[in-house]
């Protein structure tokens, strides 16, 4: 798990520092004061692959009317690439064995050095410095080289195998999901029997749901206890978001989930069951979740069913933290879970 980092000139982000990461962390602030900044800077020091899926989150992949340049530079801060190395810097606890991480993005980037081939593929070159140091200070460096993006998605060729050093086992949930991937996910699940422990999850949301399935013309169906399996949708599309982020929580196991502007499509009555859902999930898979949101009411909803869930057992496992943005500097205010039911029922402004 991720307990600290530190990113440098990443975006319009320069020495922001957050400590005490939680289990469910939630990040809040007005808009453009860096949330979403932050989520990606996290996400790109778990999966380092992962750099030019940036461009997908952010909207910039047009497929041929891709403007790679200017999303290189959007990277660093100021748009400067000659002036400024990106560095973002994690410690991780993983059975109580302290991990350091860190990612390096340097200007040895030559915009251009690329080019589309016959087949509109698009090749780059772009150096990115992965280095991990463990407690016996054993570095490991790999070198990307050459990045190639398709119009089917993005992959990327490392001059060594970066798969045995970096975790990729993290997924990054945009505002806008796509709902059209969800049934390749519910049938991965039920091969590799772990839709069981969906559907055990959902139950507690959702009693009369007795198992999910999909049909042979890539519909879901779900038996609500009917003489008949019923197309999910009767469920409302909040209830589908819901099953999606959860599913992609259990592809995620004991790994990263990050989730941007969670409220986006909700209702604010039906935020209760979207976070009842993510505390379920992550606690089942053991999956770290960072989120955004502008909702009050998400925020309320977060706290309220955490206490319900785990007040009891006294965990501290989630954590609000409020991005400020002044005078050109960032700063970052922790919120436990007491402090937000402090301003909650004070109506203490903390988005």
């Amino acid at each position: 798990m991720l307990k600290n980092i530190k990113i440098n000139s990443f975006r319009g982000l320069n020495n922001v520092k957050i400590n005490d990461l939680k289990k469910v962390n939630l990040f809040v602030g007005k808009n453009n004061c860096g949330k979403t900044s932050v989520l990606e800077g996290i996400y790109l020091l778990t999966n380092p692959q992962s750099i030019l899926e940036l461009m997908e989150t952010r909207y910039y992949y047009k497929s041929k009317t891709i403007n790679l340049e200017n999303f290189m530079l959007s990277l660093f801060k100021n748009m400067d690439m000659e002036n400024n190395n990106i560095s973002i810097i994690g410690e991780f606890l993983n059975n109580e064995k302290k991990l350091k991480k860190e990612l390096n993005i340097t200007s040895d980037l030559n915009l251009t050095e690329y080019q589309i081939d016959n087949n509109e593929n698009i090749k780059m070159k772009l150096n990115v410095n992965v280095v991990y140091n463990g407690e016996e200070n054993n570095n490991i460096k790999n070198n990307i080289s050459i990045i190639d993006i398709y119009d089917s998605g993005i992959s990327i060729k490392s001059k060594k195998p970066i798969k045995k050093y970096v975790d990729l086992s993290s997924k990054y949930i945009t505002p806008y999901i796509n709902l059209k991937k969800l049934p390749e996910i519910i049938t991965l699940l039920i091969v590799n029997k772990n839709m069981d422990n969906i559907i055990k999850i959902l139950q507690k949301i959702e009693p009369s749901i007795k198992n999910i399935i999909v049909g042979a013309d890539r519909l879901i169906y779900c038996d609500i206890g009917k003489s008949k399996y019923m197309p999910i949708n009767i469920m409302g599309d909040g209830f589908l978001k819901i099953l999606y982020i959860m599913c992609i929580i259990s592809h995620t196991k004991n790994g990263y989930v990050f989730i941007d502007e969670i409220e986006n499509g909700f209702h604010y009555s039906a935020l209760k069951t979207l976070w009842k859902g993510i505390f379920e999930s992550s606690e089942k898979f053991n999956v770290q979740v960072f989120a955004t949101t502008h909702s009050w009411e998400c925020i309320k909803a977060y706290n309220i069913v955490y206490k319900e869930i785990y007040d009891k057992n006294n965990n501290d496992d989630i954590k609000l933290y409020r991005v400020e943005y002044k005078k050109n500097s960032h700063n970052i205010v922790g919120y436990n879970s007491e402090d937000i039911d402090f301003a909650t029922n004070n109506n203490w402004e903390i988005r």
